[in-house]
């Protein structure tokens, strides 16, 4: 995947007091800014720096006067400023859901002009994160005009922390929050949009989704340094990242060299109406996009004091060659955020990689495979976790970047219903293997009830990508027919006693089958054979 720019942040003591646009005296955090929403249904945080020993008083109110019969009553709360560092909070007691503005002021007893943010909602805020295709714009979606055309909804908001690096956790970073219409939605994540749109839909009130995700990172950049520093399952990131520190100077001159001369280059290539060559990409080390915890610090850091309802994840491409680790590292970054938030086990949704092949990724390779089911594995291991399957999404291509966003979105959003919000009357996965039974040539996989009602293809054919493996452990292509709403039968003249299957096991499976709710089926594997494609899955 192409990077974005990457960009090294500093600790600038304007960041460490809160700076903020706003022109006061007293200073907020950037995400409480005008259009912003707060969670429904739970305790409101309200902080920020004034003057050393300064009296504030936050006040949550209708925003227009007279308040229309239906307008929640003003709340308030009081405190003051640190006599040292100036720094104060509050905690705004909870709120239902409003879906009329409201206006958050905060008045200080040495300001003389009170800090008063406008069209402020109550309703469910969720922080999604991950690589580029949870990025991924919904500009450059399928139906990308017409999805932006139709998109006016005022209850749909996100709010977007800018790309950047940072050595240490920081205390704020100058976000952007955008309202859902035909001139901002083109420019909001395409998987946010679609997750607060349906989820809008679904439940009626306002949804807002915090937006912190880069391309290219591997899970490494999103981690709290101390877990990384600490957790087993990074000794070899932390041998590889001691060398590059060393090795940093001598890189770092050669690599501004190249700039340098890359500058002179393009100038001219720009003079001459010409494309710019390729811009030389930074080394490993300080400022570079897989820096341990880099985005975690800059991009995480600011926002875990804000309370969300959960988190939206969508990353693995950077880490498909290190599947093994993976099973560790993604338990250790759910279980991390967790404890930062301290709000409990909230509830953690994860977009499971879709079909893929490029040079380097054999169709029938196993690298993506291994990594699927380290995420599969996670939910698995940690409760109030779940999985979208994504395996239908990437066309014929099978592109790094499925164009199709909304079904991603949109599953998502009908697994939160199930998770976060306790909606049992929905079939949220497709179908889930129960068991696998074997009888001489043939084998029959069951899946689970509530996940296989309706068993079909989409395209009418044989159920795909089933693969039979005898006590040799080589796989051949099984022929596969429905027996009924919740089973399968396979055989397969190569394989006269089989003793494992495979579902959908490889980088780039072509799948057909779903259930009554068109969720497509998860992959599996019934083995524990080492994978083969490359020694890091094993």
């Amino acid at each position: 995947m192409t990077p974005f720019p990457s960009l090294r942040v500093a600790l600038l003591a304007s960041v460490l007091t809160f700076a903020n646009t706003l022109p006061a005296e007293i200073s907020l955090p950037a995400i409480f800014n005008n259009d912003a929403v707060l969670l429904r249904d739970a305790p409101i945080p309200v902080w920020g720096n004034a003057s050393p020993g300064e009296k504030i008083i936050v006040t949550l109110a209708p925003e227009f006067s007279p308040p229309t019969a239906n307008a929640m009553p003003a709340v308030s709360a009081s405190a003051t400023a640190d006599p040292k560092t100036g720094y104060w909070s509050v905690t705004l007691p909870a709120r239902p859901a409003s879906l009329l503005p409201l206006a958050l002021t905060v008045t200080g007893s040495a300001t003389p002009e009170p800090v008063r943010l406008k069209n402020i909602l109550v309703g469910e805020v969720w922080l999604a994160s991950g690589q580029s295709n949870m990025a991924w714009l919904v500009k450059d979606t399928t139906d990308a005009r017409a999805i932006i055309d139709a998109s006016a909804n005022p209850a749909v908001r996100t709010y977007n922390l800018p790309r950047v690096i940072a050595d240490d956790p920081l205390a704020d970073a100058p976000g952007k929050w955008r309202v859902a219409s035909p001139s901002t939605t083109g420019w909001m994540s395409a998987v946010a949009y679609h997750f607060a749109r349906k989820l809008n839909a679904d439940l009626g009130v306002p949804v807002a989704v915090i937006c912190s995700s880069r391309g290219s990172t591997r899970i490494q950049s999103w981690i709290p340094l101390s877990v990384f520093d600490q957790n087993p399952a990074f000794a070899a990131d932390r041998d590889q990242w001691q060398q590059d520190l060393t090795a940093w100077p001598q890189k770092k001159a050669s690599w501004e060299k190249k700039l340098d001369d890359w500058k002179s280059r393009a100038a001219a290539a720009r003079s001459a109406g010409k494309p710019e060559p390729k811009r030389p990409e930074q080394p490993p080390g300080p400022g570079h996009y897989n820096q341990p915890a880099g985005y975690y610090n800059a991009m995480i850091a600011p926002v875990t004091k804000v309370p969300v309802r959960g988190f939206l994840w969508y990353q693995g491409e950077a880490n498909a060659r290190r599947a093994a680790q993976y099973r560790e590292t993604l338990p250790a970054l759910i279980t991390s955020w967790r404890e930062t938030w301290g709000r409990g086990d909230l509830p953690f949704l994860i977009v499971q990689l879709a079909a893929y092949r490029a040079p380097g990724f054999a169709p029938d390779g196993l690298e993506r495979a291994g990594l699927r089911e380290a995420q599969a594995l996670a939910v698995e291991r940690l409760p109030a976790t779940g999985l979208v399957v994504t395996l239908d999404v990437s066309g014929p291509e099978s592109k790094e970047h499925p164009r199709d966003k909304r079904p991603v979105g949109e599953r998502l959003a009908r697994l939160a219903q199930s998770l976060a919000y306790g909606n049992d009357t929905l079939t949220v996965n497709g179908p889930t293997l129960a068991t696998a039974t074997f009888d001489g040539p043939i084998a029959r996989v069951t899946y689970q009830p509530g996940t296989a009602g309706g068993l079909r293809t989409t395209d009418n054919a044989s159920p795909s990508a089933f693969l039979l493996a005898g006590p040799d452990h080589v796989f051949h292509p099984a022929e596969a027919r429905i027996e009924t709403e919740t089973t399968i039968l396979l055989t397969s003249p190569a394989v006269s006693a089989p003793i494992a299957v495979r579902y959908a096991f490889c980088n780039d499976p072509k799948v057909n089958l779903v259930n009554a709710a068109g969720l497509p089926a998860a992959p599996f594997r019934t083995d524990d054979w080492p994978l083969t494609a490359t020694s890091d899955n094993q």
